[in-house]
């Protein structure tokens, strides 16, 4: 019966692209008005801790005791929006998460130099504003030997 117990335990705890989505959810769609409000006169009410939901302790990083009250600071929801985006396949975009020097040196030469040059095309498409002008970053056609 304990060895029971212990194994739906174990298989609780074990992650599951179901728990991660969950989590970041947590995180991306918090309102801390849920437990935090305030009126005109800038006195705060805070939900007692004992009464927080799971979502709301995962939303939050950080509490700060003050003398005057409680900081509270929570995790960053773009990066949660965008962890999930990327779970369901809503960005594709490699290099928004590549991080150069550290994928690069997991690779081969034959992959880096493919990964380069994807970056390369990734930023040749690139259209930078210039204020009211549009600047294109795009190389320009290298010049054959005839000068043409």
């Amino acid at each position: 019966m304990q060895e029971l117990a212990r194994q739906n335990r174990l298989e609780a705890q074990q992650l599951t692209e179901e728990r991660i989505i969950d989590a970041l959810s947590a995180l991306a769609f918090f309102d801390p008005r849920s437990i935090i409000s305030w009126g005109p006169g800038g006195k705060a009410l805070i939900t007692m801790s004992k009464d927080l939901t799971a979502e709301a302790c995962y939303a939050i990083r950080e509490i700060i005791v003050l003398k005057g009250g409680i900081k509270f600071k929570f995790h960053d929801r773009h990066a949660a929006l965008m962890d999930l985006a990327r779970i369901r396949g809503m960005v594709t975009d490699k290099s928004a998460s590549f991080h150069f020097h550290e994928d690069l040196a997991k690779m081969s030469p034959e992959e880096q130099k493919k990964r380069v040059a994807e970056l390369l095309e990734f930023a040749a498409s690139l259209k930078v504003s210039g204020g009211d002008d549009i600047i294109d970053v795009t190389p320009e056609e290298e010049e054959g030997e005839d000068g043409v």
